[in-house]
């Protein structure tokens, strides 16, 4: 069992591992085809806008609206970690009314995202599972992927869901980080 001090050391390590494709490889090409047939990823700058909040882009570009105008555009982040897994994140990214740019108003680590518009797809006050495709054929892979999947959904029912088994699946997820951190 990791302590505390070891599992902020391997999200850290996981964070920096997961991050924005440098280009589109016929990969990243046909895991987007996938998710939403015939549809093309665009990269997106990230430009957090005053009082945005991480993770929170369903607050933030409602907001952006009422103050700024614009749109609010439905789709996918599409995050790499090389040879261990794709993922893809339901997102909204803010449209500006004067210049037709997509913009990502959501504070991150990334300077631009990789964003998939997805027009068959709204947020309804919920949670979406994220979408994953593994890289590397060890069984770890596809356990920490379940992992990911079990913590996500148990997250989408609420913070009251703080239970043993959240903590538990999260520390499985860390563990088995630890584990992918060495398939790189």
């Amino acid at each position: 069992m990791l302590d505390r001090q070891q599992a902020k050391v391997i999200q850290k390590k996981m964070n920096a591992a997961n991050t924005t494709p440098m280009y589109v490889s016929p990969l990243v090409s046909a895991f987007c085809n996938e998710l939403v047939p015939n549809a093309e990823p665009t990269y997106v700058n990230v430009r957090p806008t005053a009082g945005a909040q991480p993770n929170y882009c369903f607050v933030n570009v409602p907001a952006q609206i009422k103050t700024g105008d614009g749109e609010l555009v439905h789709g996918w982040t599409i995050w790499l970690w090389p040879k261990v897994v794709l993922s893809a994140e339901f997102h909204g990214c803010w449209r500006d009314p004067a210049t037709g740019e997509l913009v990502d108003i959501t504070p991150k680590t990334e300077r631009r995202i990789l964003f998939l518009f997805d027009p068959t797809r709204t947020f309804q006050g919920t949670r979406v599972p994220n979408v994953y495709k593994p890289l590397h054929t060890d069984l770890v892979v596809k356990e920490w992927i379940v992992a990911q999947i079990k913590t996500g959904s148990m997250i989408c029912v609420g913070p009251q869901i703080i239970t043993q088994a959240l903590i538990e699946a999260q520390i499985r997820g860390i563990s088995l980080t630890g584990r992918l951190l060495k398939l790189e």
